[in-house]
């Protein structure tokens, strides 16, 4: 699972590589590629799915597929604040997250959605 996981992982910054930093306290909508594979491997993702994720690639489409998902999100909803008012995510970040495309590290939720 781990290698699955790194490969996956090592592929999706290669594909954004400016969503990536190297710091573990990065700001939303940036990722850290050691936080990131820690929380796919702790949000126990690959077992959860009705059709379980067996593949580094089917790992990576299935990540592309919740950036896609979060990117209607945040294009349709443009909201920064949760319906208690409080600030969700900063708005340079949001505008960041559609300059490149990557809304992941928006949020964490999508870590824990099963089909």
């Amino acid at each position: 699972d781990r290698r699955m996981i790194t490969v996956a992982s090592t592929q999706l910054q290669e594909s954004y590589p400016d969503m990536f930093k190297p710091s573990q306290r990065c700001r939303p909508p940036h990722l850290n590629i050691d936080n990131l594979r820690d929380a796919i491997f702790a949000s126990n993702i690959l077992s959860k799915q009705d059709e379980k994720i067996t593949t580094s690639k089917a790992l990576l489409d299935w990540m592309l597929k919740q950036n896609d998902e979060l990117g209607k999100k945040y294009n349709h909803d443009n909201k920064e604040k949760k319906p208690d008012g409080s600030v969700n995510v900063i708005k340079s970040g949001i505008v960041k997250a559609k300059r490149f495309g990557f809304y992941l590290g928006l949020e964490s939720s999508w870590l824990y959605k099963t089909p």
